[in-house]
Parts: C-alpha cells; structure tokens; sequence
C-alpha cells in the first residue's frame, strides 16, 4: 500500500502498450514515487494504434516533467494511423520523442494524404507504406512519389484524362505495388511505340 519508490528506474524494457497504459495511471495515481527519469520505453506490441501510442508518449511527458520520452518501436511493427494524426506522429518522431525505422504505416482507407505527406512517410520508415493518395493529385505531381514499393491506391485524376503519356503513366507504375486506377483516363497523349508496349504489358 506503500508508493513504490522509482528512483533507480531510468527506462522501461520491452513492454505492451497497455501495460504501460496501466503503470501510467497507477503513477498518476501515485502509486509510486520519484518517476520522473522514465524518459526511454520500448514497446513491444506489433500492431500499434497511433491515437494509444500519442496518448501512451503525452501520458510519460507528464509524468516525467515534460523531458522528451523517447520511445522506440519493435522492429517489423505495423504503425495504424488516421490521415489526421500523421503530422502528429512524425512531429513526435522529429522532437525525439519516438523512433520510428523499419515499422509498416498502415494509413486508414478511410481518408486520403497527399505526395508529400506519402513521401514524408516514406522518408521515416524503410518499411512498406500503405495509404490512399488523394485523387486531385496530377499525374506529374503523382510521379513525384520518392518510394518505389509503397502500396499506394492511385487514381489517375480527371483533369489528366488525356493529357498523360505512356511513359508518365509507366513510370507512376513503378511507384506503387498497387495497380493504378485509369477510370478517367480516355487518351493518351503524344507517347512512343516503345512506352506504348511497355504500358500495353
């Protein structure tokens, strides 16, 4: 019944989010005294929820006096996060206070991000990222795409229905393992044979 004193504790080895959840409120709870050196965790759950690990890094800032929590993923880790909380996720990774290298992104399906976020993400992670790129994205801006294995849904907007060559086209096929929507694709413009084959193929 007695807080249990946390002076010598300067990280937390591999643990699940929850259970750090529960030791969070147990601290707040003062369930335990001199916590504030809790400023390393590695979680060790392979399917994250963005929103839980935000919450489970503001909840250590607080805890340990507003010193950057540096919380680091395991390895191979699948990363769920709404369109709405990727700036958050990485403005978290850029002030130190999470670490994110090789995790699978899974971006919800249910919204849309753009070029450059989709290149943000691709920058942070060497593992694959999956989203829907927004459809008012021009082919050129499409191309622009720095990952070469994310698995992006691309659709082809209307206002390049028949402005887009065969070699625009092949090459935003290299951009993704996913295959690119042509719904509002009528004609294509001035293209060689070559493209032309390669896209037929």
């Amino acid at each position: 019944t007695v807080a249990v004193n946390l002076t010598n504790v300067t990280a937390l080895a591999g643990s699940s989010l929850s259970d750090l959840e529960t030791l969070a409120s147990a601290i707040t709870a003062n369930e335990f005294s001199n916590d504030a050196g809790l400023t390393t965790i590695a979680v060790t759950d392979t399917t994250i929820d963005a929103t839980t690990l935000a919450s489970t890094i503001d909840s250590y800032d607080s805890i340990n006096g507003g010193a950057t929590t540096g919380m680091t993923l395991a390895s191979g880790a699948t990363i769920n996060v709404d369109a709405s909380e990727v700036t958050g996720m990485l403005a978290d990774e850029t002030d130190g206070r999470l670490t994110i290298v090789d995790q699978v992104i899974t971006v919800n399906s249910a919204a849309t991000i753009s070029v450059d976020t989709a290149n943000l993400l691709e920058a942070t992670t060497t593992g694959v990222v999956t989203a829907s790129i927004t459809t008012t994205e021009s082919v050129s801006e499409l191309n622009t795409l720095t990952g070469t294995n994310g698995a992006y849904t691309i659709v082809v907007a209307s206002g390049d229905a028949t402005s887009t060559t065969a070699a625009e086209l092949n090459t935003l096929n290299g951009k993704t393992t996913v295959a690119v929507n042509l719904t509002n694709v009528t004609a294509l413009a001035g293209s060689s044979l070559s493209d032309l084959e390669t896209l037929a193929s």
